[in-house]
């Protein structure tokens, strides 16, 4: 019982690993995923700043017309590559792909960081209002920014970088975006270490749990052998009381009764019977009235053990 009760516990062990080791997994797929959507966030508001400085050259409203390190259609191309990497980045993780489990729905904590607004909004139709930007979730903000940047870079030549609404725009990014994405992280890192803390304590548990029950388990089998030679001895004394007779001319039922340690020797004979279970102290002398053997009883009512008495 006891070696049954240590492998049960074995397992749910090995069980418990498997899925926390699952669950870490799934929690590190998740943090790389929202890393890369925060990175191509920022890429898009870096590389939409970059076009329009090429907007206001070609214009002629700054003091120069060429940028070293980039040129105009460069800068188009990796605008047009954040586009596509974002919403590639923003459909795993809103339904998941392959081996790569959706994020939305996997964790109430996260999910409540990333997708309930911060505060009441009157007017969702309103991305001027002083609070929109304040209040709508991360989600909501994440897919308003990437729209009207989207919206920009389809029609750049009728915007600047000095517009408010572009400046209103990128504003997000120093703002909003840096501080939840810093939660988000702050987030992932607290709910991988619980994982780790909620794994060890149910370990130690169930090891307090595996120990308590082997010794109960112990002690139950201790009463239930000590229960067992007790109903043995009233067993053994009932036979004899009601037949003797037949008790010691029956070689099974004689083994069966004396295999319990105390007899040096199996009993094989009905004398042999007789002088085990009498309850008066039986000797047997050898020629010269030396004692050869004592039977249980005499032991008891004399108080020496049968190497005292030899």
């Amino acid at each position: 019982l006891s070696l049954i009760i240590v492998i049960a516990c074995l397992m749910i062990i090995i069980g418990m690993a498997k899925t926390k080791e699952s669950k870490q997994k799934t929690y590190i797929q998740h943090f790389s995923f929202m890393i890369l959507e925060r990175n191509f966030v920022f890429d898009i508001g870096r590389d939409l700043f970059y076009l329009l400085i090429y907007n206001e050259m070609n214009k002629k409203t700054l003091g120069f017309d060429t940028m070293i390190f980039l040129d105009d259609e460069t800068s188009n191309q990796y605008l047009l590559d954040d586009f596509d990497f974002y919403d590639t980045i923003a459909r795993i993780i809103r339904e998941g792909d392959g081996g790569v489990r959706q994020v939305h729905g996997f964790d109430s904590n996260i999910d409540k960081l990333k997708y309930d607004d911060k505060c009441f909004i009157s007017n969702y139709f309103n991305p001027n209002d002083f609070y929109f930007h304040d209040c709508i979730s991360l989600d909501r903000l994440i897919t308003y920014f990437v729209g009207e940047s989207k919206l920009i870079h389809s029609a750049i030549e009728s915007y600047s970088f000095t517009d408010p609404s572009y400046i209103s725009l990128n504003m997000l990014i120093i703002t909003r975006f840096a501080e939840d994405y810093e939660q988000l992280a702050d987030k992932y890192e607290q709910r991988f270490k619980d994982q780790s803390n909620l794994f060890n304590l149910l370990c130690i548990v169930l090891f307090i749990l595996a120990i308590l029950c082997t010794v109960g388990a112990f002690l139950i089998e201790i009463f239930l052998l000590i229960r067992f030679h007790n109903e043995i001895a009233i067993f053994r004394t009932l036979v004899l009381r009601l037949n003797p007779l037949y008790f010691v001319s029956n070689p099974d039922l004689l083994s069966t009764v004396y295999k319990s340690g105390k007899i040096d020797k199996a009993v094989t004979s009905s004398s042999h019977a007789m002088f085990q279970t009498a309850h008066d102290a039986l000797f047997i002398l050898k020629e010269d009235l030396i004692i050869e053997s004592v039977n249980p009883s005499a032991t008891n009512i004399f108080g020496f053990t049968p190497e005292q008495m030899l």
